[in-house]
């Protein structure tokens, strides 16, 4: 048999310059992925290692394995704080995305006029900073004085509830100050997605004889599948780490029933006085855990969830 003597070609100059476009990338890649892993990384890193520790302020203090994290699952404040956490967060996701979805079906009308105003108006909200939010909404809700309260008893109704005094009110106050937050974020992204949809798909509809709400079921929500589940995964991230409009407006009470896992990790670190930041660090990696948890849900459903034409 003859040796093969085949001797290897250099590559090609497509394929140098496949590879040198590859190691341009990843050397303007490099700065953020840095900054990214120093930041975010890193912390995290650090946060997780700090929760097996008695920690204090100035020293780590002694190994205490999981420890931080039994005395959590056995503190009813920790138990208080989680229910409200899920109830924030299921109660401002679902009604931001809807009421937000309906401005956005009504915004993309054809004989709307004024879209650009009313995009403006519901967007004003989100750029505008949380903190100022929530002096604004606690100065409106005040019992006394609050523009809520003086507006109910030109109808009739006096005296006014008292929105963040009230334990059964509280939490709900601030799931509707958190809407009126964030529904112009969502209605943006609706909108753009509605804009983009071929309008080939209702005018096929027409001629077929489907109503209004027939083209909404059939042809709108199956389109916006892709839009729905990122909104979903946005709402879940930003309203389970709430931390500044609750901390402004009510910072946990009235007893304990606004107290979210952010203020939560917030007061056992800084509020009691004791300083347990090993337990504090425990109690982040818990809220960091059902972040991730609840992304890769609403991101496997969504992917599950298949709707035919």
């Amino acid at each position: 048999m003859m040796a093969d003597r085949s001797v290897a070609r250099p590559p090609k100059p497509a394929l140098w310059a496949r590879m040198f476009q590859e190691r341009t990338a990843y050397l303007f890649l490099a700065p953020i992925l840095l900054v990214y892993t120093a930041f975010s990384l890193y912390p995290i890193v650090q946060t997780f290692e700090l929760s097996f520790f008695d920690a204090k302020i100035v020293e780590q203090g002694p190994f205490v394995g999981l420890k931080n994290y039994r005395d959590i699952l056995a503190s009813t404040s920790f138990h208080q704080a989680l229910g409200n956490t899920l109830v924030f967060t299921a109660g401002s996701t679902v009604v931001v995305l809807v009421v937000s979805l309906a401005l956005a079906v009504l915004v993309n009308i054809s004989w709307v006029r004024g879209k650009t105003l009313f995009k403006v108006i519901y967007f004003l909200p989100v750029v505008t900073s949380l903190v100022a939010v929530g002096y604004i909404w606690k100065w409106m809700m005040d019992p006394s004085y609050g523009i809520l309260n003086v507006a109910l008893s030109l109808v009739g109704i006096h005296p006014g509830p008292n929105w963040l005094s009230n334990p059964s009110l509280a939490l709900w106050s601030l799931v509707l100050v958190n809407i009126w937050k964030w529904v112009g974020y969502f209605l943006i992204i609706f909108t753009a997605n509605l804009q983009a949809i071929d309008q080939s798909y209702y005018e096929a509809a027409s001629i077929d004889g489907a109503g209004a709400w027939s083209q909404f079921y059939r042809i709108t929500l199956p389109l916006l599948r892709m839009a729905i589940i990122l909104s979903v995964i946005l709402g879940i991230v930003n309203f389970l780490k709430a931390f500044a409009l609750v901390f402004v407006m009510t910072q946990g009470g009235p007893a304990g029933r606004t107290e979210l896992m952010a203020t939560y990790v917030y007061r056992e670190a800084f509020g009691t006085g004791q300083m347990r930041f090993g337990f504090s660090a425990a109690a982040s990696m818990v809220l960091f855990v059902m972040i991730m948890i609840f992304t890769a849900l609403a991101n496997r459903f969504g992917k599950a969830g298949e709707v035919a034409l």
